[in-house]
């Protein structure tokens, strides 16, 4: 039963971290130079995105979701 608790344990942990992530989402193809990021509103650029990751506080995980296309 030891086991059982620490692997619930464990994987509660893991995705409350996940649950905490900043996250900027980046669309080659519907995305907008001066958005804000968010799923509604995607960057055109992943340049764009990781220069918003600097204005990010805090020490949570900053995750860029990509979505498809062609990114130079």
């Amino acid at each position: 039963m030891n086991k059982l608790t620490f692997l619930c344990t464990s994987l509660l942990l893991v995705l409350s971290m996940q649950l905490r992530a900043q996250t900027i989402y980046v669309d080659a193809v519907k995305g907008k130079a001066e958005a804000k990021g968010t799923i509604t509103d995607p960057l055109l650029s992943l340049e764009k995105a990781i220069t918003i990751t600097d204005s990010f506080t805090g020490k949570e995980p900053v995750s860029i979701k990509l979505e498809p296309g062609l990114y130079n």
